[in-house]
C-alpha cells in the first residue's frame, strides 16, 4: 500500500520537508496555490520511492535524502537548478529528462539501472558519472555537461 501526502493539507511552505512513511510523491499546493516544493531546500524522505513526472522540476530543492529511492519519472527534477546532492545509488529506471539542466549537480553514482535514454544534459557542474550496472545507453546522455570522470560497466 503506497503512501502519499494526498490527505495532508499544508498552509505554508517550508524549507526542509521530512516525510516519514511516504513512498510516492504527488503535486501537493499550500493553501494559497503555491507548490510545496518549489521553496524546498531539503527533502528527507526515507521511504519515498517515486519521484513522479515533474514532481520537483524548476524547483529550488538543494538536498534529496531518499536512500530508498527507485524511480525517475520523466522530467522529475529537470531544470532544478539549485540541486547539488541526491542519492541515486538505488534508482532503477530514469524517466526521459528527468535530471536535464540540474546545474548545480556534482556527482552521481548509481547501481541499479541497467539502461538510460536521455537522462543527462546541460548538467554544467557535474565532474563524476558512475553507472555501475548500465548495460546500454540509447542516446547521448550527458550533452553540454563538462563530466571529467564517467564510468559504466563493460
Amino acid at each position: 500500500n503506497d503512501q502519499s501526502l494526498k490527505d495532508v493539507k499544508f498552509v505554508k511552505t517550508y524549507s526542509i520537508i521530512i516525510c516519514n512513511n511516504v513512498t510516492y510523491l504527488e503535486e501537493k499546493q499550500t493553501e494559497d496555490g503555491k507548490k510545496i516544493f518549489d521553496y524546498c531546500d531539503v527533502l528527507v524522505a526515507k521511504t519515498l520511492k517515486t519521484i513522479s513526472k515533474r514532481q520537483l522540476q524548476n524547483s529550488s530543492i538543494k538536498k534529496i535524502v531518499c536512500p530508498n529511492l527507485t524511480e525517475l519519472q520523466q522530467n522529475a527534477l529537470n531544470s532544478s537548478a539549485f540541486l547539488k546532492n541526491v542519492d541515486l545509488k538505488n534508482v532503477k529506471q530514469f524517466g526521459i529528462q528527468c535530471l536535464e539542466s540540474c546545474c548545480n549537480l556534482e556527482e552521481i553514482v548509481n547501481d541499479k539501472a541497467t539502461s538510460l535514454d536521455q537522462v543527462l544534459s546541460d548538467c554544467s557542474k557535474l565532474r563524476k558519472v558512475k553507472f555501475n550496472n548500465v548495460r546500454k545507453v540509447m542516446h547521448n546522455f550527458l550533452g553540454n555537461s563538462d563530466v571529467l570522470s564517467l564510468s559504466l560497466k563493460r
